[in-house]
């Protein structure tokens, strides 16, 4: 069996983060995603994955550059299309969408599942209250058989959405050819976009009388569509990979002070240190050639990349991923992600995604508590969002630097190369490319010792 990951997608509702990323290499516990969707194809058997790009491909090329693939460069019209590009009439294939966060278990079970039956198997996961049907393409799914494939629907027409995991096979081919060129499958009232998606021709597969297979997902299965959906995933790895574990790994050439207080169970890379006054309240899995010193505390179910210093009492909280070469120093309190690069010092406080390379400066905050105690609903693409806790977070993008003091209210956003000026209070998204200039009014008297009664 084949595989194939599409990674072409603008991701234009992942700003601020889709000008500088192809959503899909985006770092997830510090590793780009559709690094980890090759790896978990790779331990199922698969030879042969072909990687399908357009926007931003060489970044795709650079992260899978120690691997052993196939490209194939073609337009960006749909996902149909993208498959078409790629499938092959003579071995069935594993189709994965490069954005979407699943585990391993759960593609396994698709590849059972279609190797059993030699139907068409795809992943779903049954809708929730947390998330509206109105965002996905979903379906409707009576026991292990998917009846009818939706375009972002209202709830009653579906029970599901589509999970972006599929094991196809020949039989795909003429409806991806025969795709009308967009989601004709729609509510009333429903208005797609022009665009080839891949479940129509599934869907016009279901209706000439073919039978699709469902695999629900037992374990987190998340799609990168919006910035806190990386709050989301980066909780869901850190649940697998960290409160997971079971015992300490020690790499031999790592070092912890005898001062140092911990009460989880840690993995250390190569010359790794945890030194003088350390406290780790809980699990943590730190890189390799990175120091955390003098008195930092780390809370339990964190990740801690390579080549990183953590250090002069600073708090890292939970659920949290520090990316490589990071420095966290005096008196920073952080929570959430931070790419590769990101300095943080002096008493800043800073819940949410900070971008590869951003430079925060002395005393920046965030606001997390709105005085209403709700949650922020950000407009995307002109449309108000459902809040929830991640979108109380601050996302700030990639190659932008804060001044002294500033202030960002929860939920803001700010675009990539950006730089805002000292003191300065963010209460509204900043497009990529602002220089942001607080100009003081000020009033200057004459002031001295007649003041006081001289």
């Amino acid at each position: 069996m084949k595989g194939i990951i599409l990674a072409q997608g603008l991701g234009k509702k992942m700003w601020p983060y889709s000008d500088h990323w192809q959503k899909c290499a985006l770092p997830v516990g510090n590793k780009g995603n559709i690094l980890r969707l090759t790896d978990i194809l790779e331990t199922l058997g698969v030879e042969k994955i072909k990687i399908v790009i357009a926007y931003k491909s060489a970044q795709v090329k650079y992260l899978l550059k120690d691997k052993n693939l196939e490209y194939i460069e073609a337009p960006i019209n749909g996902t149909a299309d993208a498959l078409l590009a790629a499938i092959e009439e003579q071995e069935a294939s594993i189709v994965v969408y490069g954005d979407i966060i699943v585990d391993k278990e759960d593609i396994s079970r698709c590849v059972d599942k279609f190797n059993d039956t030699k139907c068409p198997v795809m992943l779903y996961k049954p809708l929730d209250g947390g998330e509206q049907s109105i965002d996905w393409i979903c379906c409707n799914v009576a026991e292990d058989t998917v009846l009818s494939l939706y375009g972002h629907p209202r709830p009653h027409y579906v029970n599901a959405r589509v999970g972006g995991v599929f094991v196809l096979d020949k039989r795909v081919i003429p409806y991806l050819k025969a795709n009308p060129g967009y989601m004709k499958n729609v509510p009333v009232g429903g208005m797609p976009p022009e665009q080839k998606e891949l479940e129509q021709s599934l869907q016009m597969m279901i209706e000439d009388g073919e039978k699709i297979l469902g695999v629900k997902a037992r374990y987190f299965l998340i799609d990168l569509d919006k910035p806190w959906h990386l709050m989301d995933a980066n909780k869901a790895i850190i649940e697998r990979d960290v409160a997971g574990l079971a015992e300490d790994d020690i790499h031999p050439s790592a070092k912890v002070h005898p001062s140092a207080i911990i009460e989880g169970k840690i993995r250390i890379g190569e010359n790794s240190y945890i030194g003088k006054n350390v406290i780790i309240k809980g699990n943590v899995i730190i890189g390799n050639n990175t120091s955390i010193d003098y008195g930092a505390i780390i809370e339990g179910n964190v990740i801690v990349g390579n080549n990183t210093a953590i250090n002069d009492y600073c708090k890292i909280a939970s659920y949290t991923t520090i990316g490589d070469w990071n420095r966290i120093g005096y008196n920073a309190e952080v929570q959430g992600i931070t790419f590769e690069g990101v300095s943080i010092t002096h008493g800043c406080e800073i819940y949410g995604v900070v971008g590869q390379r951003t430079d925060i400066a002395a005393g920046c905050l965030v606001g997390v508590l709105r005085f209403d105690d709700g949650f922020s609903t950000p407009r995307i693409k002109g449309r108000r969002e459902l809040g929830n806790p991640h979108t109380n977070a601050v996302f700030l993008g990639d190659h932008s630097r804060t001044g002294v003091g500033n202030i960002f209210f929860p939920g803001v956003r700010v675009g990539k190369n950006c730089a805002i000026g000292p003191g300065a209070i963010v209460s509204e998204d900043i497009p990529s490319g602002s220089l942001v200039i607080v100009r003081q009014s000020q009033e200057i008297k004459p002031w001295g010792p007649n003041r006081y009664g001289w």
